[in-house]
């Protein structure tokens, strides 16, 4: 037997051979679709319902909210503890969750008990009471929950920072306040669950270790929910972003703050633009992972913020935006926006270091990676992609643009993209900006 000498590294292998699994589908006799994946070698499952229509869509999104929360409570058939028990003594549970353009049921469970727990799970989404009572507790919870986030100086900066970057009459630029939760009634919840969940006819994505008993189980009783025709059908309402051409820099004083929340978008590239998933990989190198250029110079050499990061946000064709995002103390914020376009011009200007770029390379691909790690996590990104419109091949062209990427790349991108765009600013703190 060979003895393993541990004064040595071992060898590191470059990923390769990452490949998305394929899914099947059906079309049920009610108009479903049935999307599924057989992987795994645990007996366990997860069905997500998921209905086109979000809070951009819906007339209030705090109704959308409230009728998120409240969905299983209790149905023609069962009390909300009945439900709650029937989940907790067959090991299963559900999550419901509203998005700008959807609205998702999720069902986890034991395959075992899928006879006993499907239905229940059906019954919820298919014939929900949503009572006086739950409906009041619930937003005034909401309430209370919204006003005690509205005063984290983080969720104050959107209170200039959407407007600004969505427009003031889109639908995502306002944010809710309590009163907002609490003017939420059960007429309004009701009109909007017939125009949405129980008119539109949702897609189901099942995933794990799919047998033919659990896939016959499925069909039927999802095959069994019956849809309702009304005048005005929740419809996804794609409005696209409108922000100043010239840039924009907007403050909002927070007097007894003692730091400042900062936040700069650059609009990008669309997500179908053939540069988009190189500028993806140009926007981590900026700031997307804690080794990043931002996180080394205005964290570790600056000691300006504990944290700072740059994403590529794209929605489903409202828009892209490049954000910068990060907390300081209100004496830094100044120098905080000149570092950060330093590092955006210096990344356009000077081309990577080999090792530098290897560990983003790297990064990306682990995280790639990450996304065959379970039926579940392979299933979230099909989903993802469905949902957004991608080819069935962009796993695969990710990777290969990961894997081809070069230094050169990154700095073209920056440059091309995101260095001659215009630039929008929000503070919040009690900041006053120096050039005023």
């Amino acid at each position: 037997m060979n003895e393993v000498n541990r004064t040595l590294p071992p060898s590191v292998r470059e990923l390769s051979g990452m490949k998305l699994p394929n899914v099947t589908e059906k079309l049920l006799p009610n108009g479903i679709r049935l999307v599924m994946l057989d992987s795994g070698s645990q007996p366990v499952s997860r069905l997500t319902l998921s209905w086109e229509g979000g809070t951009y869509d819906m007339p209030s999104p705090a109704v959308a909210k409230v009728m998120a929360s409240t969905i299983n409570e209790g149905t023609r058939s069962r009390s909300g503890a009945e439900i709650a028990e029937v989940l907790e003594y067959n090991g299963a549970w559900t999550r419901y969750d509203v998005d700008p353009h959807s609205f998702t049921a999720t069902l986890y469970g034991l395959n075992s008990r899928a006879a006993e727990v499907l239905p229940v799970f059906v019954d919820v989404v298919s014939s929900p009471l949503f009572t006086e009572d739950v409906i009041d507790t619930q937003r005034q919870k909401l309430a209370a929950q919204c006003e005690t986030n509205r005063k984290k100086i983080a969720v104050k900066v959107n209170e200039i920072w959407r407007p600004m970057c969505y427009g003031g009459n889109h639908p995502g630029a306002a944010l809710l306040t309590g009163m907002d939760y609490l003017g939420v009634t059960r007429d309004g919840v009701l009109r909007l669950y017939e125009r949405s969940l129980a008119t539109v006819i949702p897609t189901a994505y099942l995933a794990g270790k799919i047998t033919p008993e659990l896939q016959k189980l499925v069909e039927s009783v999802l095959g069994g929910i019956e849809f309702k025709s009304v005048d005005n059908p929740l419809k996804v309402n794609i409005a696209p972003f409108s922000y100043p051409q010239g840039g924009d820099f907007r403050t909002l004083l927070v007097e007894d703050s003692l730091q400042s929340a900062v936040k700069i978008g650059v609009p990008a590239v669309p997500r179908n633009h053939p540069d988009f998933a190189k500028l993806r990989l140009a926007t981590v190198a900026l700031g997307g992972y804690f080794g990043s250029r931002l996180m080394t110079n205005i964290r570790e050499d600056k000691g300006y913020t504990y944290g700072i990061n740059a994403v590529l946000a794209a929605g489903r064709g409202e828009g892209t935006f490049l954000t910068v995002s990060c907390q300081t103390d209100n004496r830094y914020v100044d120098a905080v926006i000149d570092e950060t376009f330093a590092e955006i011009e210096r990344l356009a200007s000077e081309p990577m270091p080999e090792e530098e770029l290897k560990g983003v390379r790297r990064l990306v691909l682990s995280s790639m990676a990450a996304v065959l790690d379970s039926p579940f996590s392979v299933m979230d990104y099909i989903y993802t992609m469905r949902t957004l419109g991608l080819p069935e091949n962009y796993y695969a062209y990710q990777l290969n643009t990961a894997e081809e990427l070069t230094a050169d790349d990154v700095s073209h991108m920056i440059a091309k993209h995101i260095v001659p765009n215009m630039k929008l600013i929000a503070v919040a703190g009690n900041y006053t900006r120096k050039d005023v």
